[in-house]
């Protein structure tokens, strides 16, 4: 049974899936422990143990969604994400990520992909923001995609957080 448990769970992780399904699979291995193999104490102080490893998981909060969180800006002039050479609107962004909005592309939800958003206001002093890296999308479909910056360097991070707040106080 032991065997059975842990090569489930190794070919689940090595296919990316969802641990709450790892979690399932290791719940019904603990349901099915055997008393005959050990004396009912030893079972449930097994069981105990094993409970506890997952138990700070299953009790701590779930973190908030910082796109959803966070304050997003709506462009106010010609501004877009150019994505495997093709230009797409820029409905709203913020320092975490931005929404396209109509987007008929290909990119598919925890997709990773190089994009190089251009962000221009009409009569603005500040001039346009360009940036360039890569994203993870988040949600796609209805005509929109959602996607977070990932593994930007210090300088963009910075220079991102600068360029939003000065717009948010104008």
């Amino acid at each position: 049974m032991k065997e059975q448990f842990s090569s489930t769970v190794q070919s689940i992780n090595y296919n990316n899936k969802n641990h709450y399904f790892v979690f399932y699979i290791f719940l019904k291995y603990i349901e099915n422990i055997e008393v005959s193999e050990l004396d009912s104490a030893k079972a449930e102080e097994r069981r105990r143990t094993m409970m506890a490893l997952f138990r700070s998981r299953m009790d701590s909060p779930k973190p908030a969604n910082t796109i959803s969180a966070a304050q997003e800006l709506r462009p106010r002039g010609d501004s877009y994400v150019r994505i495997d050479r093709r230009d797409y609107p820029l409905r709203c962004w913020s320092p975490a990520g931005f929404t396209l909005a109509p987007y008929n592309g290909s990119l598919i939800e925890r997709q990773k992909a190089r994009v190089r958003m251009l962000v221009r206001d009409i009569h603005d002093p500040d001039g346009s923001l360009e940036v360039s890296g890569e994203i993870i999308v988040d949600s796609v479909g209805g005509g929109f995609l959602t996607a977070r910056w990932t593994g930007l360097p210090k300088y963009k991070l910075a220079a991102l957080a600068e360029y939003f707040s000065g717009k948010l106080s104008a």
